[in-house]
């Protein structure tokens, strides 16, 4: 398997504003080195929950604006002041 870092268009080779005034940096591929899925994630189940896994790459990212590590929180009585999310797929 592998990962792509700082994609957003996957149907243009280089992502780019409107008009093209501010254009994205290359996006980044890495080979997957090790998975490791959610010991209580179930494929099965029609809500998918705790659908998430952490992926170990071959190499190390190139932090950029397009590409910085999500910070998880250690206890689950934090509440973080300012956090992003990452994912796709169904919502609802």
């Amino acid at each position: 398997y592998s990962v792509v870092l700082g994609e957003h268009n996957t149907e243009t080779d280089t992502d780019c504003s409107t008009g093209g005034l501010f254009c994205a940096e290359p996006r980044q591929i890495s080979r997957a080195a090790k998975v490791i899925t959610h010991p209580d994630y179930n494929p099965n189940t029609n809500g998918h929950y705790n659908d998430i896994s952490i992926i170990h790459l071959n190499k190390g990212a190139r932090l950029s604006s397009f590409v910085h590590p999500i910070c998880l929180l250690t206890d689950d009585t934090q509440i973080p002041n300012n956090y992003y999310l990452s994912g796709w797929g169904k919502t609802e």
